[in-house]
């Protein structure tokens, strides 16, 4: 995902998977072309999904995108709408999951180690942060406590 980027010119803080923003569409790196069925369906309708096809060979340009993944023309087209109106776009999938990004399907099925290891992170701060409560807490008691008495001190106290 592309966080912040410059292309052109123009800079950009709207999150986007890498190249929507630039290469995909751009007939100068690519073109779209007509499949039979997407990659990503279960069932063949026989119905046609536009995919980008790019013009490089190199393996450099998809590891500069970030995927070997086909992008179809209607996620690019979804892109551009959520781009035009200054949105993020992290794509979205039939069951509203993110297509990209770190919490995208892809990612959670080819990383599955970090998103174990993120739950189990997750559950750590979570008891950690319920103790810090209870201490701030206490200590917080603990403190109400020392001015009442130095309140109470101070109300006790005369001057000659």
């Amino acid at each position: 995902m592309e966080i912040l980027s410059r292309h052109n010119g123009k800079v950009s803080t709207l999150a986007q998977p890498v190249g929507f923003g630039w290469a995909i569409g751009n007939t100068a790196h690519g073109e779209w072309e007509e499949t039979k069925k997407d990659s990503t369906s279960t069932s063949n309708s026989g119905t046609t999904h536009r995919r980008w096809r790019t013009h490089s060979t190199s393996p450099f340009f998809w590891l500069w995108l970030g995927s070997r993944r086909s992008i179809f023309r209607s996620d690019y087209t979804n892109y551009r709408t959520y781009n035009t109106s200054g949105r993020s776009y992290y794509g979205q999938n039939s069951n509203n999951t993110y297509g990209y990004g770190t919490r995208s399907s892809y990612q959670k099925k080819t990383r599955s180690s970090f998103f174990t290891r993120q739950s189990k992170n997750a559950s750590r701060w979570n008891n950690l942060e319920k103790e810090l409560v209870e201490v701030l807490q206490d200590t917080n008691q603990g403190l109400q406590h020392d001015l009442d008495q130095v309140e109470l001190e101070n109300n006790n106290f005369e001057l000659y």
